[in-house]
């Protein structure tokens, strides 16, 4: 059996904890949410079951650390990989391909912004006649 409180310790060695939530206090007591700024982790404490969603903009090296770091977590927990997600503007949530087409749109905006930004400034530094005060 896995002590919710030894285990969010562990965990805040590796990643910012937000919140630990109780998933179904009247029916089972056993089942956790700890939710952290990249991922999501469900944790059942009985039978030491530990599911690990993680947002889609986490990158790979770090999501491997952080399963590392778990495996060697005593009790041995049995981790679940499940799908990425991702929080869309009307607070949706997207899982799997939908999730990363979301991101990889919002960042394709994003990068053309800071772009097209970098480049009017550049406009302005070389073509607008600057005046003393």
């Amino acid at each position: 059996m896995v002590d919710i409180e030894k285990l969010s310790q562990y965990i805040e060695n590796y990643i910012f904890i937000e919140n630990i939530v109780p998933i179904d206090e009247k029916k089972d007591k056993n089942s956790f949410l700890i939710l952290s700024n990249m991922c999501m982790l469900h944790v059942n404490i009985k039978t030491n079951n530990v599911g690990i969603a993680f947002e889609a903009y986490t990158k790979p090296e770090i999501t491997s650390n952080f399963i590392l770091s778990l495996s060697k977590y005593k009790p041995k927990l049995k981790l679940d990989i499940m799908e990425s997600f991702i929080i869309d503007d009307k607070f949706n949530m997207l899982t799997g391909t939908e999730a990363y087409n979301f991101f990889n749109e919002k960042f394709e905006k994003y990068v053309i912004s800071q772009f097209m930004k970098s480049e009017h400034q550049k406009f302005f530094l070389e073509k607008v006649n600057a005046f003393s005060c």
